[in-house]
C-alpha cells in the first residue's frame, strides 16, 4: 500500500502515526514505572511560636452606677468641692455623629449624677478645673472655639458659673491647674503658641485675674505635655512628663517660688493623654493612674516624698484618654476617686475608690461623709 503513494501521501501518514502511536505508546511506559508521587516541600526546623500572654485588663466592676448618667464623653473637666462635698464635672465631647461640645455641667456625690441648670454657663472647650484653696470655690480655664484665643476663667459657686477675667496672653496652650494650699496659691501653667518656647509660662491666681510669674528656673518643654496636681503634704506642686524623644519620665516641683527637678526614680514613659494624678488624703502620698502608653493598660503609681512605685499593676480599665476621666481627692471620705469605665469614650458609669492597695467598685452612698 505504502509502495504506490505519492511522498506527499507518505508524509501524510507519518504525522498520522505520531499524532496516534506516540502518545499511547508515552502513557503505556508511564503505567509500568512506578509512581513517585507529588514532591513534599521539607520545612527546617524552627523555633515553635509562643502566644503572647494577654494583656491584664483589672477587675471587673462588681457594681454600676443607676441612670440618670452623662453622654459618654472625654475633653471633659472635672474636680472635687470640698464645700459642697461632690464632683464638678463641665463640658467634654462625644465621638462621630456624638462629636459635638457639651457645656453642661453635672455634679456627683452621694445620691449619683444630677444635672445641672446654672444661670450661667461657659462656651468653652476642653477646661481644666481645680479647687481655689482660699475661697474654696470652683476655678475652670479653658478656650473658645476656634483655637487661638484667650483662655477664660470661670468660677463655680455650687449654683452657677461667673466669668472672671481672661488670661492677658491670648497665644497661650493650656497644660494644667493645680493648688499650693499651704501658699493659698492656685497654679495654672500654660505653653506660648509660637512651638518656638523652651519653657512653659507658670501664673498664679489673685481671686479675679492672672498673675505671670517670673522663677528663677521654669518649667521645661520637652517630650510630653506635663501632668499637674496639688500635692500638699509636701508643700507643693508636682509635675511629671516624659523627657525628650520620650526617653525617660521627669518629676518636678513648684514650691511656690520656682521650679526644680525631683531626684526621684525614674517611671516608665507614658503617654500623658492617659495620665491623671490626686493627692491621697489617708497617706499624703500623689498617686498617678496610667490608662494606657508604654506601661500596661490600667496602673496605679504612688509618689511618697521622692520616690515612684507600682501600687496595683492591674488597676481597673477606664479610659482616661484626653481626660475621659479624673482622679479626684475626696477628703470628705479620705480617698481617691476615679468615676469611668473601659471603653472610649468614658461611660461615666462606675465609682471606684481606691482602698490604698487596689481599686473597688463602690456605690455612690459610699460617699456619704459627716456632711451627707
Amino acid at each position: 500500500m505504502m509502495g504506490g503513494m505519492s511522498s506527499s501521501q507518505r508524509r501524510m501518514w507519518g504525522l498520522l502515526v505520531l499524532i496516534v502511536v506516540a502518545p499511547a505508546t508515552f502513557y503505556g511506559v508511564q503505567a509500568v514505572l512506578p509512581h513517585a508521587g507529588p514532591k513534599v516541600l521539607t520545612l527546617p526546623t524552627t523555633v515553635p511560636i509562643t502566644t503572647p500572654s494577654a494583656e491584664p485588663r483589672g477587675p471587673t466592676p462588681a457594681v454600676t452606677l443607676a441612670p440618670p448618667l452623662p453622654t459618654q464623653r472625654e475633653l471633659d473637666a472635672m474636680a472635687f468641692d470640698a464645700v459642697h462635698n461632690d464632683v464638678v464635672m463641665y463640658g467634654g465631647t462625644g465621638f462621630g455623629a456624638a462629636q459635638t461640645s457639651s457645656h453642661a455641667t453635672w455634679t456627683f456625690d452621694s445620691g449619683g449624677w444630677h444635672l445641672r441648670h446654672p444661670v450661667m454657663s461657659p462656651g468653652v472647650d476642653a477646661g481644666w478645673m481645680t479647687e481655689d484653696p482660699v475661697t474654696g470655690s470652683i476655678v475652670l480655664v479653658g478656650g473658645m472655639p476656634p483655637g487661638g484665643q484667650a483662655l477664660e476663667t470661670w468660677t463655680w459657686d455650687g449654683a452657677t458659673w461667673t466669668k472672671r477675667s481672661d488670661l492677658s496672653a491670648a497665644t497661650q496652650n493650656l497644660v494644667g491647674m493645680a493648688a499650693l494650699p499651704a501658699l493659698g496659691q492656685l497654679l495654672l501653667v500654660t505653653s506660648p503658641s509660637n512651638g518656638q518656647a523652651v519653657s512653659d509660662d507658670t501664673w498664679t491666681w489673685k481671686g479675679s485675674s492672672w498673675h505671670l510669674e517670673a522663677p528663677v528656673t521654669a518649667l521645661p518643654v520637652e517630650g510630653s505635655t506635663p501632668v499637674l496636681v496639688s500635692d500638699p503634704a509636701h508643700r507643693r506642686v508636682v509635675a511629671v512628663f516624659t523627657g525628650d524623644a520620650n526617653s525617660r519620665t521627669e518629676t518636678w516641683t513648684w514650691d511656690g517660688a520656682t521650679w526644680s527637678p525631683l531626684a526621684a526614680n525614674e517611671v516608665a514613659p507614658f503617654d500623658p493623654v492617659t495620665a491623671t494624678m490626686a493627692a491621697d488624703p489617708r497617706t499624703g502620698d500623689v498617686l498617678m493612674y496610667v490608662g494606657g502608653g508604654e506601661v500596661r493598660a490600667g496602673s496605679t503609681w504612688a509618689l511618697g516624698g521622692t520616690m515612684w512605685s507600682e501600687v496595683d499593676a492591674v488597676s481597673p480599665a477606664v479610659d482616661t484618654d484626653y481626660h475621659g476621666s479624673w482622679l479626684l481627692a475626696d477628703k470628705n471620705i479620705g480617698r481617691v476617686l476615679m468615676i469611668g469605665n473601659a471603653g472610649r469614650p468614658n461611660t461615666l458609669n462606675v465609682l471606684w475608690v481606691f482602698t490604698g492597695t487596689s481599686w473597688k467598685a463602690e456605690r455612690p452612698s459610699v460617699l456619704m461623709g459627716p456632711s451627707g
